[in-house]
Parts: C-alpha cells; sequence; structure tokens
C-alpha cells in the first residue's frame, strides 16, 4: 500500500507527462526535460509512462532530426545507477546538500542562524535577496521570505520562489497551502521545467542541482 504522499506523487508525475503531450502536440518540444522525467519514470517503476515519453522523443527526432537530440539519448535503457549521479534524496527532515555546504556567503550562513535582518544587510543585489527567500523558505519561514520577495525589484523572483514554497508546504504536510499555491502556478500555466522540478520535488529528490537556489 502506497502512502498518500507517494500517491499524489505519481499522479502528479501522470499530470506532467500529459502536458509533455500537449505541448507535443503543439509543435513543442524539450530533449532535456523528455531525460528527466524518465530518469524519474525509471525511480517510481512507471514503465507506462516511459513509453508514452518515448513516443515523444521518437516525433521530435522525425521532426528535428538526430543531429538535435542530446549525445546521450533518452536514457530509457541505460543502467539506472548512471542516471542517478545527478539525482539526490531529500528526506523531510534534512536541508537541501547545497544549503549545508555553503560556508562562504554571509547573506546565507546568518539566515541558517536565524539572523535574518543581519542577512539582509549582507545582501548586495536582488538575486542575493532571491538567496535569502529561497533559504528561509527551506527553513519553513515562509512569511519572512515573502517579505524578502517583495524587496526584489529585478528579477522574475515571486514565480521562481512559487516552485520552492510548492514543494517546501508539501514537504511540511501544509497541503491546503500546497494545493492552493499549485492552483495559483497552475492559473499561469506551468512549464516544461516546472513540471520536472515539482515532480522530483514531489517525490522526495532535489527538484534540480543546487536547489533552492536559482540555478541560472
Amino acid at each position: 500500500m502506497i502512502n498518500s504522499s507517494t500517491d499524489f506523487a505519481n499522479r502528479f508525475l501522470e499530470e506532467a507527462a500529459s502536458a509533455f503531450e500537449i505541448a507535443a502536440s503543439n509543435n513543442h518540444f524539450n530533449w532535456y526535460c523528455m531525460q528527466h522525467i524518465v530518469t524519474l519514470s525509471r525511480i517510481m517503476g512507471r514503465e507506462e509512462l516511459i513509453s508514452r515519453i518515448s513516443l515523444l522523443w521518437d516525433e521530435a527526432t522525425k521532426q528535428f532530426g538526430k543531429s538535435e537530440q542530446p549525445k546521450s539519448g533518452l536514457g530509457e535503457k541505460e543502467p539506472l545507477e548512471k542516471a542517478l549521479r545527478f539525482v539526490k534524496e531529500y528526506p523531510k527532515d534534512t536541508l537541501p546538500y547545497l544549503v549545508g555546504q555553503i560556508k562562504n556567503e554571509p547573506h546565507i550562513t546568518l539566515c541558517l542562524e536565524g539572523k535574518y535582518e543581519e542577512a539582509l544587510q549582507q545582501a548586495v543585489n536582488d538575486l542575493a535577496l532571491e538567496d535569502i527567500a529561497a533559504t528561509q523558505a527551506v527553513l519553513g519561514d515562509f512569511i519572512d521570505a515573502q517579505e524578502t520577495l517583495k524587496k526584489i525589484k529585478t528579477r522574475n523572483s515571486s514565480r521562481d520562489m512559487l516552485v520552492v514554497f510548492i514543494i517546501e508546504k508539501f514537504r511540511r504536510d501544509e497541503m491546503k497551502d500546497a494545493l492552493a499555491l499549485l492552483e495559483e502556478l497552475r492559473a499561469k500555466q506551468i512549464d516544461l521545467w516546472e513540471y520536472i522540478h515539482l515532480a522530483f520535488g514531489f517525490a522526495g529528490y532535489e527538484p534540480w542541482g543546487g536547489y533552492p537556489y536559482a540555478d541560472y
């Protein structure tokens, strides 16, 4: 018998696969997103989803040619251990890997000490403010994170951080809030990368390398 969190993660993974199919019907494909959803489907034992994504991969290949593909291919047949090299588990009682490794960024280390006012004084730009909001979110201090986001003027941080908020609310079993925020994102139309990030987060894995900080 699967627990409710696993059930939710499986249902969302199905939604993500359907979103990929809808995107493909509009001639929109993303090679790397397809690789990621196949990796997660393999982890979760969803062979039928792998078959569906394989069809999309073949369609993209017909339209754009093999020269456009990542050299590693879809990855559905490679050893799973190879794909898992870049996937980190994210148990509910831990902080993201990178957060625990940061030693030389005062605006983040001060956050981890609960010294938010001092952290804000160390923020030299809006990216640093976003780092602070992200750190506050993974610490569960969502109100403080929202206040920090209000200070940001030059980045689209509110949307980017919405994914982090959804995952962190979900991890704390605050499902009413998580679902409300997920509906807010659905109203804005979840893009393929957001589907990938959310799907990994719901399944108990870090949504991207360097989570919860911006990867661009």
